[in-house]
């Protein structure tokens, strides 16, 4: 999910570190309570359809809206008023608002120096309101997954096998391949013995067993 969606920050894997995500930058009040994301110039969804700042209030005010029952929503508790809507006693977020076309100003309960970071999480990724509005849960079904990642997911059938292609609209790097197609094997014995056959160019999550396998055999390290 991570290469379909995006927040609006995005952490460096290598030193951990907060860079630009959806967003090309922020300030931070002097109090350190309000935060404001300005959005990438540009910006669009897969389907070519821009990233609004109100795209971003409508994620965060879904996220954490009971109905949705995000598993996530926890992530936006710094907001003010975030706990109010996740507990069903206010419709919208007070301390999220959008300031025009391209910034979201949030203000929070109380400084927190790691809210940079949290605004790489899963409840920050931004999702199509015209879509989620017209298909509900079905939007989140290929082919009506529109996210703004490097990757489209294309095709899928749950628990078993994925499909997803390159998005020529992303707003970083184009990605090196045009398709990965990503097979659940929950035995690491198969796995192995599938990739040894050629039909997997990657295998992950090996168990100690199967990881010993291959630091023996020398055609594998």
């Amino acid at each position: 999910a991570q290469n379909v969606f995006d927040g609006m920050t995005q952490i460096n894997e290598r030193n951990l570190s907060v860079g630009p995500g959806l967003a090309s930058g922020y300030t931070v009040s002097r109090n350190g309570r309000v935060y404001t994301f300005t959005l990438r110039r540009g910006l669009r969804f897969q389907n070519g359809r821009a990233v609004t700042a109100q795209d971003m209030v409508y994620t965060l005010n879904r996220a954490l809206n009971p109905a949705v029952k995000s598993q996530y929503a926890f992530f936006l508790s710094p907001i003010r008023g975030a706990d109010e809507v996740s507990e069903g006693k206010a419709k919208r977020v007070a301390g999220v608002r959008a300031l025009d076309a391209r910034r979201v100003r949030i203000t929070l309960k109380q400084p927190a120096p790691y809210f940079p970071a949290l605004a790489s999480m899963w409840p920050y990724w931004v999702v199509d309101r015209v879509g989620v509005g017209r298909l509900g849960k079905r939007a989140f079904d290929p082919p009506n997954v529109n996210a703004t990642g490097a990757f489209r997911l294309a095709s899928q059938v749950r628990d078993s096998s994925y499909i997803f292609e390159a998005n020529p609209r992303y707003f970083g790097k184009r990605p090196r391949v045009n398709r990965v197609e990503v097979t659940i094997v929950p035995d690491p014995s198969a796995q192995l013995a599938r990739y040894r056959a050629g039909e997997f160019d990657v295998i992950q999550n090996l168990d100690a067993a199967t990881y010993l396998q291959v630091q023996r055999d020398s055609e594998l390290r």
